[in-house]
């Protein structure tokens, strides 16, 4: 599903379908049963992310990838420690005026334990994200988090949009 999503493939098609294949092949699975399943699943998936994703006017940048510094603590005298990830998808909400960090998620069950469950990630995207961004990092635009849930169709928002100063 998120190999899918990075690529922008929204419909299954004979692309999706290769990657199927090469998803069961890796795995072992070569039997029709299991193909045919994951290909409900797959067009489950896509199907929620075409319903939920943003429709925005503004840029939108996916698949970002990042390993930045994080700040010194007390202690850590000679300890570098590094902050590492990749961003799915980074969009202006122009209405909102705001810069949306966004993360597919591919979980089914109740949607508010999930959404606290992946908030810290959230936020350190977001922290990231506003070390990135110039329109940001320079004391511009706010950022907000949101987590989008393939298997539902949903977005959940879990970072209302802060100033980057908040989001340490």
């Amino acid at each position: 599903v998120h190999e899918c999503l990075e690529d922008g493939l929204l419909e299954p098609s004979p692309s999706t379908d290769a990657r199927v294949d090469r998803a069961l092949a890796s795995a072992g699975l070569r039997d029709e049963a299991h193909r045919a399943w994951l290909r409900r699943e797959l067009a489950l998936h896509l199907a929620g992310a075409r319903e939920a994703l943003p429709k925005t006017s503004g840029p939108a940048f996916r698949e970002i990838p990042f390993r930045l510094a994080l700040p010194q603590r007390q202690g850590d005298v000679g300890v570098d420690r590094w902050l590492e990830g990749v961003i799915d998808l980074l969009y202006l909400d122009v209405e909102r005026g705001c810069w949306v960090v966004l993360d597919y998620k591919s979980n089914r069950g109740p949607l508010e334990p999930l959404v606290e469950h992946y908030r810290p990630q959230i936020l350190a995207y977001a922290w990231a994200a506003s070390r990135i961004l110039p329109s940001v990092r320079d004391g511009g635009l706010p950022l907000a988090g949101e987590l989008l849930f393939t298997a539902v169709g949903r977005r959940e928002e879990a970072l209302p949009p802060s100033a980057p100063a908040a989001i340490e």
